[in-house]
């Protein structure tokens, strides 16, 4: 099937109800909410497939209020949290310098802003931009 993507906005029904429809009433394998709302944690609870579906909340947890379906879960479903991309510093740093050294993250193509430690306001507005994507600080 592929991945597809869902515009809310082009329709009135709940996410939920949208990526039934696309999946022919099975929901997915994997879903990531990257939000924190819990009206969309539970879309995305609901979207998943009964029984093996995987809840994948990204930054969750920092702000959450209100109240989680969690009768959704009993029906075999798994949450994973992931804050700062589940990295282990320990173990995965090393091999993310290594990448880094060898070219193989391109660590410059990810640069789209800059700001000088005074600046320090200015660049926390310039991560509110959808064009931004990494803020170098330089001091």
């Amino acid at each position: 099937m592929g991945t597809k993507f869902i515009n809310p906005k082009e329709s009135d029904k709940p996410v939920s109800e949208l990526i039934k429809e696309t999946t022919g009433g099975l929901g997915v394998d994997y879903c990531y909410e990257c939000t924190g709302v819990p009206e969309l944690l539970n879309e995305a609870i609901e979207g998943s497939k009964v029984g093996l579906g995987t809840i994948v909340f990204i930054g969750a947890g920092l702000h959450l209020s209100g109240e989680l379906k969690y009768i959704m879960l009993l029906c075999g479903r798994t949450i994973k949290g992931s804050i700062y991309g589940g990295i282990r510093p320990q173990t995965d740093l090393l091999k993310i310098v290594e990448k880094c050294i060898n070219k193989e993250i391109q660590l410059d193509e990810l640069l789209t802003h800059e700001a000088s430690l005074e600046e320090i306001n200015k660049a926390w507005e310039y991560l509110k931009h959808p064009s931004c994507v990494k803020v170098v600080i330089k001091y």
